[in-house]
């Protein structure tokens, strides 16, 4: 287990669209899971010049809705390698 040096964050950008809403209007927790996960093989990707796959989440604590119209930036960054 070793830290990485230094690596620069992956920041998205995404708005929420209808589609990606339920009937409250807010944003499906799958699509952010799927726009987190995005963000996070990128990081990978550009820290290790390689392909990745996410192979499980142990777990997510959603904090608060995004709404329709909203934007939301994700920011992801390798913390640990082993």
């Amino acid at each position: 287990m070793s830290e990485p040096p230094s690596s620069n964050p992956v920041v998205l950008l995404n708005e929420v669209f209808p589609g990606d809403t339920n009937a409250l209007d807010t944003l499906f927790g799958g699509r952010l899971m799927a726009i987190m996960d995005t963000a996070a093989g990128m990081a990978a990707s550009q820290y290790a010049h390689n392909v990745f796959v996410t192979v499980s989440v142990d777990s997510l604590k959603f904090k608060k809705p995004a709404y329709q119209g909203d934007v939301i930036r994700p920011k992801a960054r390798v913390v640990w390698i082993s």
